[in-house]
């Protein structure tokens, strides 16, 4: 954990750590939301 708080402050992109953006068009993350199952499909 430790290595990816530092690959974030840094601005290392590393794989399969923590992210603090979703890129663009990606689904907000919450399947309770109306347009979230949309976006899934999409």
């Amino acid at each position: 954990m430790i290595s990816e708080l530092v690959a974030e402050v840094i601005g290392l992109p590393t794989i399969n750590g923590i992210s603090t953006f979703n890129p663009p068009l990606w689904p907000d993350g919450l399947p309770s939301t109306p347009a979230y199952a949309a976006a899934v499909r999409a």
